[in-house]
């Protein structure tokens, strides 16, 4: 095929992770459009000119107190991308929004929307203004979904559709409507033509993926093999053959216009992550960093490190001051999604055997996790730099093999631990410490040595290990899987964490380095993520867009 797949999808999770974990169904990288927590009649209210606005959901409820993912599906229920869909080959469903939510209207009529009542900014105005509708039944949905259809290939004639259902086994919440919703993508196969129903997987053929992630023991994230069933289940029924009729049609549509209007490179599914060498790279997750930037309370040292942000990650990020870039960046972030830690002792245990066993060394040897200040550990910090002459990500940097001297010296009085001036925006160095009895820094006694450390800079809502090291002699003492760890366990208390707003941690990017470092990240939980810039305050539009990037 000459073109990449185009995919439209009115759906969640199921549908994102359908695509995303088996791209070895497609020749090329697909372009998929994707609008999410929006249920069918809310598309049908868009159509209809009751357009919903992200002004509106501002005006009636808190966003900016809401938790980051709540945030960003809020403000997504007012997404239209999906109704592009002149150039689709096809259009995905899934069962989740309208299995889930309770949709609200005003009373003087309009689009319906959905609320979380903890976040409405005047409760009382609110239920006077507002009447609730509750969640479609069924036969509603089914019939909402398949006048969506219809209207649809008014634009796009013989776009065939793939309903995934929503499994929910692993999610309590929604276990009193499982018997109605897993029934909605049958009854809408068997309403409408070239309409394929992937099917119900079994509980017990179910591949979990990203337990914990809506709860203790819960999740609504499969493996690739979950979506892929239910994907040949529906190509055994004939959805290739109707891809293909549909792809006919277009070419024969084209060849009767004067000109065709490509897909924006800046669409949601067209942003692409580079090769990797050591691994194919199966991407979940696109994130728009929050630079949680205020200008009235962040001072000089804030504006710093936001403002460094396009010379930092230049390799790493999507900007959008940049908007024609053609290519991918040259790395992958590697990142941790904090709110998947709610339980730090099942984080450890969901990790790989080999992190899990090199963790409980250091943690049976007694080691502490601390904050410190470099200028009371220039001897250990020395020892550590130069006890090893390569590392998995390659020779020591010249910048890490200054002298004792060159870091300041020995000791000669104890120095605070610096206070963060802000919580959002810092700089952070974290050691790992052996208890010695009477262990000095020259004339400095500490009673404890240090054998690894890591800073951390964090902007907004994502923290970047700047350096990690480990003493070489206790490499094999897990060190270096320890001071990771502890980090990811400190960020769910202190307040400099997930309190205020901290939800990734990033690790380079999964070309850095060797094979070993990419492994080591893989099984310390990191995974590849595609990250977008937007701009913001501390990113501003303006400037980036009459001086360009700051160096």
């Amino acid at each position: 095929m000459s073109h990449p797949l185009v995919i439209v999808a009115r759906g969640d999770c199921t549908s994102r992770r359908a695509i995303a974990l088996n791209q070895d169904l497609f020749e090329r990288q697909p372009v998929f459009r994707q609008s999410q927590k929006s249920t069918f009649g809310q598309f049908l209210d868009s159509m209809d000119g009751l357009v919903l606005t992200e002004e509106f959901l501002h005006s009636v409820s808190h966003v900016d107190q809401m938790p980051r993912t709540l945030n960003s599906y809020y403000i997504g229920q007012a997404n239209r991308e999906a109704l592009n869909v002149k150039d689709a080959d096809l259009l995905m469903l899934d069962s989740y929004a309208d299995m889930n939510f309770s949709l609200w209207r005003s009373r003087q009529g309009g689009p319906r929307f959905w609320i979380h009542s903890k976040y409405l900014i005047n409760r009382e105005e609110f239920l006077k203004e507002h009447e609730e509708l509750g969640r479609a039944s069924l036969q509603r949905s089914v019939s909402d979904a398949v006048t969506l259809i219809g209207r649809l290939r008014e634009s796009a004639p013989q776009l065939p559709v793939l309903f995934l259902n929503q499994q929910v086994e692993y999610y309590p919440k929604l276990a009193d409507r499982v018997e109605d919703y897993y029934s909605l993508g049958e009854m809408l196969a068997d309403q409408i033509t070239d309409c394929y129903f992937g099917g119900v997987v079994a509980k017990d053929d179910l591949e979990l993926a990203d337990i914990g992630s809506c709860g203790p023991g819960n999740t609504l994230h499969f493996q690739g093999e979950t979506y892929r069933s239910m994907i040949d289940s529906a190509i055994g029924s004939g959805l290739d053959l109707a891809i293909e009729r549909r792809q006919e049609l277009k070419i024969q549509q084209r060849a009767t216009e004067t000109s065709v209007q490509s897909p924006s490179l800046n669409t949601f599914g067209e942003l692409k992550s580079a090769p990797c060498k050591f691994a194919e790279l199966i991407i979940t997750e696109f994130l728009e960093p929050d630079l949680m930037f205020d200008p009235h309370s962040c001072g000089d040292a804030c504006k710093l490190l936001v403002n460094a942000l396009p010379s930092v990650f230049e390799s790493y990020f999507y900007f959008e001051h940049n908007n024609t870039q053609m290519d991918p960046p040259k790395y992958t972030p590697m990142m941790i999604d904090l709110e998947a830690v709610e339980n730090f002792p099942e984080w450890i245990s969901s990790l790989t055997t080999l992190s899990k066993r090199q963790f409980k060394k250091s943690e049976r040897e007694g080691y502490l996790f601390e904050s410190y200040n470099i200028k009371n550990h220039t001897l250990d910090i020395f020892e550590i730099n130069n006890s090893k002459e390569v590392r998995s990500g390659g020779s020591i940097r010249s910048n890490l093999t200054r002298s004792i001297e060159e870091m300041g010296g020995l000791p000669t009085a104890l120095a605070p631990v610096p206070k963060l001036a802000c919580p959002r925006h810092w700089r952070q160095t974290f050691g790992v410490f052996m208890p010695v009895e009477g262990y000095k820094q020259g004339e400095l006694e500490l009673g404890k040595k240090m054998i690894a450390y890591i800073s951390v800079v964090r902007r907004g809502d994502f923290a970047l290990f700047a350096q990690i090291m480990g003493h070489g002699d206790y490499l094999s003492q897990g060190v270096v899987d320890f001071v990771t760890q502890k980090l990811v366990e400190a960020s769910l208390f202190e307040e400099w964490g997930k309190q205020s707003g901290l939800r990734y941690i990033m690790y380079g990017g999964a070309q850095n380095g060797g094979e070993g470092l990419y492994n080591f990240k893989r099984r310390s939980g990191f995974k590849p993520y595609i990250v977008s810039l937007p701009f913001q305050p501390g990113y501003e539009r303006e400037t980036f867009l009459t001086e360009g990037p700051k160096a």
